[in-house]
């Protein structure tokens, strides 16, 4: 997550809005349909005007979708969501909520529980309802911009660290079902969404060209793959397990 602190705010602004205003221009030359004025730079929120002018300059550059991406614990601080068409956040919500190491927020302890499936599935309902509660009240749909889950040994725990244990691929695999099961249900039917469907779209971190020495690193397993070719082609997860 960017915590930037430059000693000059107004120095800083104007300086990334030429460089957002460069790629701006280039994106629009080469049809980029998407493109991303910001990621995770949590410590900018407050300068809401600053932001505001770099997105209405974007604009006069651009044409296709503009986004700003939160993380998974700020995205509420962003006072100019209203400036955009799409609320993009990234997704790592800890998913396995169970007993008080949860609380800690420290490295995974030895103490940890495996989870089981309805842990994880039980673990996203408490972030479901704060996000539909949330999401009414802008009326904007949601892009998740990055999404993953490493095979590591408390991987649902911490999402976003690439540091936690031993291999594990069941967990990877669990939270990969735990994910698709929630959200797919909330996906936007026919480019058009409403209370209770407003999943834009998904982006899933991170798919390296090959695969790493070791084997605790966010590329799915060979099941937690079978998850993604099923959410993105329909297929029934028994024939896509047995096709790869």
């Amino acid at each position: 997550m960017g915590i930037i602190r430059p000693n000059d705010w107004d120095a800083w602004f104007e300086s990334y809005s030429k460089l957002i205003e460069h790629y701006a221009k280039l994106a629009q030359k080469t049809e980029v349909e998407q493109f991303t004025v910001g990621v995770e730079l949590t410590s900018t929120h407050k300068y809401k005007q600053k932001w505001e002018q770099i997105i209405d300059n974007v604009r006069k550059h651009y044409q296709g979708i503009i986004v700003f991406v939160s993380n998974f614990d700020t995205y509420e601080t962003v006072p100019f969501w209203d400036k955009l068409g799409v609320i993009a956040m990234n997704f790592y919500f800890p998913i396995n909520r169970r007993d008080d190491w949860y609380q800690s927020w420290g490295e995974v302890k030895r103490e940890y529980h495996d989870p089981s499936y309805e842990d994880l599935l039980d673990g996203w309902q408490l972030w479901v309802d704060t996000l539909d509660k949330w999401q009414k009240k802008m009326n904007k749909p949601i892009l998740v911009t990055e999404v993953g889950y490493a095979s590591q040994r408390g991987c649902s725990y911490r999402p976003w660290s690439w540091y936690l244990g031993k291999s594990n691929f069941e967990e990877q695999y669990l939270a990969y079902k735990a994910l698709y099961e929630v959200w797919s249900k909330k996906q936007i039917a026919n480019g058009r969404f409403h209370e209770g469907n407003y999943l834009q779209g998904i982006y899933f971190f991170y798919w390296a060209d090959k695969k790493p020495d070791h084997d605790r690193s966010y590329i799915p397993s060979k099941d937690a793959k079978s998850i993604i070719k099923q959410w993105f082609t329909g297929t029934e997860s028994n024939k896509v397990a047995n096709s790869l």
